[in-house]
């Protein structure tokens, strides 16, 4: 993209510990998840009140087209700097906190990166909280938003939608990506 800006993320930065976890991810547009079992998971937060109702657990996920300038968390961005994790590690370490979230009317909420890099691996994700009676809620800039099918959407309770700009310019300058797919 003609005038971009490179970020780099300098040494000593908060960003900078979970650098290259999983050296032989693919880059995001070579990925293809299959149906889910594994995915690429960078880190969570516990007790968490500001990602949905409640008290909640909020699950970083690795891989996000965009780079936004005012990024909160880039070193999401790419799948190599998560960890290669199987479904069931996630949901059994899910399972564990299932019992107080339920009681502190909380659940789930993925975020990132960009969930919807991995649809099959969050959905999967978001099906076993839902079966643990946690609510589900996702963080998305929308801009893979066609990745959120119908059958998708019904493992959500709440969508939190981050839309970067809604003039095509400013949404570019900002994220490095076209406004149109958002």
């Amino acid at each position: 993209i003609a005038g971009a800006v490179t970020v780099e993320i300098p040494q000593g930065s908060r960003h900078e510990f979970r650098h290259d976890l999983s050296p032989d991810a693919p880059e995001l547009e070579n990925y293809s998840e299959g149906d889910g079992a594994f995915g690429y998971a960078h880190s969570y937060e516990t007790g968490s009140r500001v990602d949905g109702p409640g008290v909640r657990i909020t699950l970083f996920l690795s891989g996000c087209p965009l780079r936004c300038q005012y990024c909160h968390n880039p070193d999401t961005w790419r799948l190599k700097d998560g960890m290669r994790v199987p479904l069931e590690r996630i949901v059994g370490r899910l399972a564990h906190f299932a019992p107080a979230l339920r009681s502190l009317k909380g659940g789930l909420t993925l975020s990132g990166g960009e969930p919807l890099v991995q649809p099959a691996f969050s959905r999967r994700i978001f099906a076993a909280a839902r079966e643990f009676g946690l609510h589900t809620a996702i963080e998305t800039s929308g801009f893979l938003g066609e990745r959120a099918t119908d059958e998708y959407l019904q493992e959500l309770d709440l969508v939190i939608l981050d839309i970067k700009s809604g003039d095509p310019e400013t949404y570019l300058r900002v994220t490095r990506q076209p406004l149109a797919p958002t």
